[in-house]
């Protein structure tokens, strides 16, 4: 499985995905973050790959989510920051569904 961790930087999206390492192995942990410097990206065992995103009022966001759930074939998003979680949700009000299979953490 591919998943994708919205703001790697922060503590809990790193716990996560700690915690699916450890508890499924063969899974794919993808990170993002609008920091460019953000610590999931340099912390080893994080993550197998990590981008830099658009920050969610930017414009490119959702084209630049969309190609990476695309290229990166990602079954599973986890949403955490705040920001994110609301943009999602707005996103899911508008469209009538997400761009792929999401777990929303608030």
């Amino acid at each position: 499985m591919n998943i994708l961790i919205t703001g790697i930087g922060g503590p809990t999206p790193r716990s996560i995905a700690k915690t699916i390492r450890q508890t499924n192995p063969d899974d794919r942990v993808i990170g993002i973050d609008a920091n460019p410097k953000a610590l999931g990206f340099f912390m080893p065992g994080i993550v197998h790959a990590w981008y830099v995103a658009p920050r969610m009022d930017n414009p490119a966001y959702w084209p630049f989510i969309h190609g990476l759930i695309e290229k990166e074939k990602i079954d599973l998003a986890f949403v955490q920051p705040e920001i994110e979680v609301i943009g999602w949700g707005n996103y899911y009000n508008e469209k009538g569904s997400f761009p792929c299979p999401v777990f929303i953490l608030l």
